[in-house]
């Protein structure tokens, strides 16, 4: 298709709500916004957004995860279950049927592919099992002002893996580190894993490296702890986890 056919409109000056880099978007006619934390993916966006999803593809299914598709609205029962209904806060989109009864647009998936994998999988020989999927998700940001940086609507990939053991735990968890990293790389992100993404602990973290004046990560050697520090005008929080074990091949050293 040429050019000139194309939906395309670009806009001479950044737009007033411009507030980081990411919202060059906006000038280039990439993406549209429709309110504030939402927006639309215009042609030239969208096919960016595809390629990605491609690469991210490719990376997950060469480590043996399957893709499935949920859907966005999810039962108010399987979050009372996980005993997250309450716990997850006013970030959680909440709604009620013409029955009155509750549910929520997904701001995760962990309780939905639970669920699936509870009812389809019914001895340990089955596992291990990986499932993923890329969609929409939905949180009430309270300050939905980066952009698609921190928006109310967005484009997710999550991972689930079920194993039968710290083993097969570890096993995946390491396929998924890879795999991610491999992602970052062929997107030419410039990233940093922080100290507990090496350890087989529980929660891992890989950021690109943006200039946010809200959140700042420090790395320090390699040898020693990493701390993430999320800052704001009324608290200061720190969180330092053990690095204890080197980068992999595969992972840019710095």
């Amino acid at each position: 298709m040429k050019l000139s056919q194309m939906h395309f409109r670009t806009l001479r000056e950044v737009p007033t709500e411009a507030e980081i880099p990411s919202h060059i978007l906006l000038r280039a006619g990439m993406i549209k916004k429709v309110a504030a934390g939402i927006y639309s993916y215009m042609p030239m966006g969208w096919r960016t957004i595809r390629k990605i999803e491609q690469i991210i593809r490719e990376e997950m299914d060469a480590k043996g995860a399957e893709e499935i598709y949920t859907q966005n609205v999810q039962p108010a029962e399987l979050w009372k279950e996980s005993g997250r209904w309450d716990a997850y806060g006013p970030e959680m989109w909440r709604l009620k049927d013409r029955n009155d009864r509750e549910f929520c647009l997904g701001p995760t998936a962990e309780e939905v592919f639970t669920d699936i994998v509870k009812s389809d999988v019914s001895s340990h020989r089955q596992l291990p099992r990986m499932l993923y999927q890329i969609t929409d998700k939905y949180r009430d940001e309270a300050r939905p002002r980066y952009g698609m940086m921190r928006s109310r609507v967005f484009i997710m990939k999550d991972n689930y893996s079920f194993d039968k053991d710290a083993a097969g735990l570890d096993e995946s968890y390491d396929k998924m580190y890879e795999a991610y990293s491999n992602v970052f790389s062929r997107c030419g992100l410039n990233f940093r894993p922080p100290g507990n993404c090496l350890g087989n602990q529980p929660l891992c973290g890989i950021h690109t490296q943006k200039n946010l004046n809200t959140f700042q990560i420090f790395y320090l050697m390699l040898s020693k702890p990493s701390a993430k520090l999320l800052l704001s005008k009324s608290c200061l929080q720190t969180g330092y986890v053990p690095c204890t074990r080197e980068l992999p091949a595969y992972l840019p050293r710095y």
